[in-house]
């Protein structure tokens, strides 16, 4: 059994995706792949870490794998959850099988990190595959419990990478609440039952953008730290409310902007909510003191801009990759030739 999920790359939305304010997150062409094969114990190989027989098992309410390493996290957390879900005497488990874990998500040869999703796609895949080996087709349910899996992986987290995994396409999405999702954990309910009630704030949509209108990528060739970002914006909510509270509003007014021109055919209107995010952004990132948008991806989306288009950090900002929305395609080669020049990559694999 062989499944294949995609990364994906934000395209507006982030931070306030955290305080179930709606983003909108697109799935790439470029996948996690995820081979199941029967087997005489069950192990695992993943051969871009060097990590080729690692052998696990579910004792106690808990993964033990042969040896430790950092990189495991997240497949620990993904085993787990769907152990936990299936419950101790499901057939899955009384027949061994191997996993084996490929991704396109980072490059092969230097090991450049893009910043799309790649542990979240990991995350999916291996569900997926374990799911329908469980003889179990719900996206839904590969939705959730991928989303608690690498919650639990990360601590926090708003499922928006996920949702681009299990889904596909382009989404406009609204998270299960991190805090929520905390405080169910943090009760010790257990995982089937965390999956198996309604999630009241998670919604998911498919959008589909105008014709005339294409997403670009770029990669700033310097990597992000998500989750020391997060603490930090963290901190800085905290501190002052107000402040963060007229992001909220600013960041809202401008994703509906964005999300109502793909609607309603509105290239001017998708564009123009798309630079009113990246304003958002930015003013938030200086009032916190956090590089939200670097010299590199103001690079990418000052270009952008130039060639009527909008560009704007995706994801948490500080490196990894910037999008961009140009209206025709005609100037597609133009973008990339004016991103390379300014040291960033194109990424030619958005959907």
């Amino acid at each position: 059994m062989k499944v294949r999920v995609p990364g994906k790359l934000f395209i507006a939305g982030e931070y306030a995706v955290l305080e179930n304010q709606p983003a909108v997150v697109t799935a790439v062409s470029k996948y996690v792949t995820v081979t199941l094969e029967p087997s005489d114990h069950f192990y695992l190989r993943l051969p871009s870490l060097g990590l080729n027989h690692v052998t696990w098992r579910y004792e106690h309410h808990d993964i033990k794998t042969s040896i430790e390493h950092p990189k495991l996290n997240f497949i620990k957390h993904a085993l787990l959850a769907v152990c936990e879900y299936l419950g101790d005497n499901h057939p899955l488990l009384r027949e061994p099988f191997s996993l084996l874990v490929e991704s396109e998500l980072d490059e092969a040869t230097t090991g450049k990190k893009f910043g799309l999703g790649s542990s979240a796609a990991v995350v999916t895949g291996i569900v997926k595959a374990l799911l329908q080996k469980a003889g179990i087709h719900s996206d839904e349910k590969v939705f959730k419990i991928a989303a608690v899996a690498h919650f639990m992986g990360q601590g926090s987290g708003s499922g928006a990478d996920i949702a681009a995994s299990t889904f596909g396409g382009l989404l406009r999405y609204t998270s299960f609440r991190p805090a929520w999702m905390s405080k169910k954990l943090n009760e010790g309910m257990r995982i089937k039952e965390i999956i198996d009630e309604p999630w009241p704030y998670f919604t998911c949509e498919r959008l589909s953008a105008p014709p005339q209108l294409h997403f670009c990528a770029g990669w700033t060739q310097s990597p992000a730290g998500t989750g020391s970002l997060l603490q930090k914006m963290d901190v800085f909510k905290k501190n002052h409310p107000e402040v963060y509270q007229t992001f909220l509003q600013a960041s809202a007014q401008a994703v509906s902007i964005f999300v109502g021109g793909l609607v309603e055919n509105n290239a001017e209107a998708a564009i123009k909510g798309l630079r009113m995010n990246r304003k958002a952004l930015v003013q938030l990132g200086e009032a916190a003191k956090i590089p939200i948008e670097t010299d590199a991806l103001k690079r990418l989306a000052d270009i952008a801009k130039s060639f009527g288009g909008a560009g704007k950090p995706s994801g948490a900002g500080g490196g990894d990759c910037g999008i961009a929305l140009l209206k025709g395609e005609e100037h597609i080669a133009s973008l990339y030739k004016a991103w390379r020049e300014a040291g960033i990559e194109p990424l030619p694999f958005v959907h």
